[in-house]
């Protein structure tokens, strides 16, 4: 059943059930229903039509919304890619610049801001774009046709999303997504993921990031309640999973380790956590335990996958577990066929090479950006230039992305692995490794880490158990915070920026 009619039977069965609840305020099914449809009936009554932009298929207006976690988002959202329309969702934390571009390149026949004094109201205004507050929609305005009790059309394989990968310098690219490709990802995921029962989900992710945005269209459409919370604070998503009314929790490995942090496990817990979803970074097994002290009752599940690919992989993690090891991202998601390749050619087992996918849940393609280095399709299938390798059974280890490959003294090393040994080291709670120039080796490895220790020689003696010589840094750097993007990841350009700045203390390393 397609995404808005699966919407349209939960208000109808369930009307007063909570549909999102996002600080506490709450809007029910049937709420969601009415506001989606009135916000899609004032789309389809804004003059014009479509402007031609590559890949955008079978495509009416183009609304953008730029009101990152507002209580509004889920119903505009809805309503916004109801019929044929497509959303494209900003990230109010883009560089004023990027928004300009943005703007310029996709032409929106409507753009929705948190207030009238963004930098994206400022920017469409100057622009002469059609720009409204979210307010405005609270409740129907004179003037506003009224909603259509049918459903309206829409196509099957149109185009309804346009979203952005991360940058914090440089220009995001622009994808889009097919409806098509949601209504098989989201089929599929309701038994892998325990859906059947609608249960409620806690996602505290910026709702402009892939994450979050899936997390709250698969919680609606299952009929569940979606819970997040307008900004990123450990001490209120704590609160929340207390209350003992959320049965699963989407996040990103940092957040996990922030809550951690707040609650001091083993108490208190959160028993009435059923599930644990992460994605976005590796999970490492200090990451697995402290979900184990917190959620005792919980199925850990990690998923490996892209904005671009969709999921790729999932795994249950289960403790000294010989199909998917915590070093695996466990094996293809439903209906992905995963391969390895090297210039084409298929490889072996436990031969690294490039990670290839073929899928009907991959991305149409860029709007605009693409350099032929990041998402690339061909007769092996898409690829983001991860670099990984299939164990006989299957199951996925990523190692890398491309450039993520340093070469030191001639060596090569994926930084993901020496951070995978490093992070696993009692006293290390988090680590990055990094490149700097260097007159003898080419590129000396750093790493600059958080945690509990004392000098750095026992760490590198405990990680040179696990790694060859070349493979381990030979300067540390001590940090207590992490620069982070908006999707709740660290910052590893800025990292290189603060470390060139010498704005990291460096650790002895003979004691």
């Amino acid at each position: 059943m397609p995404f808005h009619q699966q919407l349209h039977h939960h208000a109808a069965a369930t009307p007063d059930k909570p549909a999102f609840i996002i600080d506490g305020k709450v809007r029910s099914f049937a709420e969601l229903e009415n506001r989606s449809q009135l916000f899609w009936a004032y789309v389809a009554s804004l003059p014009g039509g479509r402007k031609e932009l590559p890949i955008l298929n079978r495509v009416d207006k183009v609304v953008a919304l730029d009101l990152g976690n507002h209580l509004l988002f889920p119903e505009l959202f809805v309503g916004a890619t109801r019929g044929n329309n497509v959303c494209a969702v900003l990230d109010p934390k883009m560089l004023p610049s990027q928004l300009q571009d943005i703007l310029t390149r996709l032409r929106p026949d409507l753009i929705v801001t948190e207030t009238t004094s963004t930098s994206v109201a400022d920017i469409a205004r100057r622009m002469g774009f059609n720009v409204e507050t979210a307010d405005a929609f609270v409740k129907p305005r004179q003037g506003n046709p009224p909603a259509d009790p049918k459903q309206p059309p829409e196509t099957e394989d149109g185009t309804f999303l346009v979203n952005f990968t991360s940058g914090t310098t440089s220009q995001p690219k622009a994808y889009s997504r097919s409806r098509a490709a949601w209504r098989a990802s989201l089929a599929r995921g309701v038994p892998l993921f325990g859906l059947q029962d609608a249960p409620a989900t806690m996602c505290p992710g910026a709702l402009a990031h892939g994450l979050a945005l899936y997390s709250l269209a698969e919680t609606l459409h299952s009929g569940g309640t979606f819970h997040t919370v307008k900004q990123w604070n450990a001490d209120l998503v704590a609160n929340a999973l207390s209350r003992g009314d959320i049965d699963r929790l989407v996040a990103v490995p940092t957040m996990v380790s922030a809550l951690a942090e707040r609650v001091s496990p083993p108490s208190p817990v959160f028993p009435s956590i059923r599930d644990v979803l992460t994605a976005g970074a590796k999970l490492s097994s200090k990451h697995v335990a402290l979900m184990r002290s917190m959620f005792p009752q919980a199925r850990i599940m990690e998923y490996y996958g892209a904005s671009e690919l969709g999921f790729v992989s999932v795994s249950t993690v289960h403790p000294s577990d010989p199909e998917t090891p915590i070093g695996t991202v466990g094996k293809a998601y439903p209906g992905v066929e995963i391969s390895v390749r090297r210039s084409e050619q298929m490889l072996g087992d436990e031969t690294a090479g490039t990670i290839y996918v073929k899928s009907d849940l991959i991305c149409d393609g860029y709007l605009w950006g693409d350099d032929g280095k990041a998402f690339r399709v061909d007769s092996s299938g898409a690829t983001v230039g991860d670099i990984g390798e299939l164990k006989p059974n299957g199951a996925l280890t990523v190692m890398g992305r491309e450039g993520g490959m340093l070469i030191t003294g001639g060596f090569n090393v994926y930084v993901s692995e020496v951070e995978a040994v490093l992070k696993n080291i009692a006293e290390v709670d988090e680590a990055v490794v990094l490149g700097v120039d260097d007159a003898y080796l080419g590129t000396r490895l750093v790493a600059i880490l958080c945690g509990s220790f004392e000098g750095g020689k026992g760490i590198l003696e405990e990680a040179g158990k696990s790694l060859p010589r070349y493979k381990i840094p030979r300067d540390l750097y001590r940090t207590s915070s992490w620069p982070m993007t908006t999707s709740g990841k660290i910052a590893r350009g800025k990292i290189a920026e603060l470390l060139q700045d010498g704005q990291y203390d460096s650790i002895e390393l003979t004691t």
